[in-house]
């Protein structure tokens, strides 16, 4: 009877255990999906930056090149801007990377013990 008592005892947590791994492994993989779609926006935004860096560059040489400095301090100003905020959006996104490669450890581990 002890015996009974204590495999259904062991059932029950194991069922327990399993549903809340279950429970937690879909939690992790809509935050990696997430993550997933944030971090392809910031790609957007990293190659929109880039491309407005190379344009602030065009806009300073035509500025030099015609004598009309405050457009070519204009074409200037815009190129550091973008530049600055490729680095704060490539910042963002190695830290989305990282948090990505955090969830994706945890998964495989859960995935493990549910085999």
């Amino acid at each position: 009877m002890i015996l009974a008592i204590l495999a259904l005892a062991l059932t029950l947590v194991s069922c327990s255990n399993e549903s809340a791994l279950r429970a937690e492994l879909q939690s992790i993989e809509s935050e990696m999906y997430a993550i997933d779609g944030a971090a392809s926006r910031l790609d957007v935004e990293m190659a929109k930056s880039g491309i407005n860096a190379v344009a602030g560059l065009i806009d300073m040489a035509q500025g030099l090149d015609s004598g009309t400095y405050g457009d070519a301090a204009r074409g200037v100003n815009s190129a550091i801007d973008s530049a600055y905020q490729a680095d704060l959006v490539g910042q963002s996104y190695d830290q989305l990377k990282a948090r990505f490669a955090q969830l994706e450890k945890r998964r495989q581990e859960i995935l493990t013990e549910l085999k």
